[in-house]
């Protein structure tokens, strides 16, 4: 069975009518939002902005699977013990893959995660 297009217009426009997408896509969002005054004696506030980090060049950035023990040490809150994780774990496919398989706390990683990425894997040699 075979369609025109005046017939394809036609079951699109009846699916929208069922399924009432006739109304801008923000109209009920909008109408649902609670209208909250700001306190007395202070303005009301605008709402929070992203502000995106800054950008790290990747010259600047640290690779974790070729960095040396010393190298690793240099980054803020890394201690030799993390840094013998870190060197025990490579290679890691991700940068995020130092939490997730649990060799940096969550806390530790996002301080550091824009001054270092995960290069290509190891020789085979280490």
């Amino acid at each position: 069975m075979t369609f025109s297009r005046r017939q394809g217009l036609a079951w699109a426009a009846l699916l929208l009518v069922l399924f009432g997408a006739t109304a801008p896509v923000g109209a009920a969002t909008q109408a649902s939002k609670p209208t909250t005054s700001a306190p007395a004696g202070k303005a009301a506030q605008p709402p929070a902005r992203f502000v995106p980090r800054p950008k790290v060049p990747l010259k600047d950035q640290m690779d974790v699977n070729h960095a040396s023990r010393a190298a690793l040490m240099k980054l803020p809150g890394v201690t030799g013990a993390l840094a013998d994780k870190v060197i025990a774990g490579r290679p890691y496919l991700a940068k995020t893959k130092l939490v997730t398989q649990g060799v940096l706390p969550n806390e530790l990683f996002q301080q550091i995660r824009d001054h270092v990425y995960a290069g290509g894997p190891l020789p085979a040699g280490k």
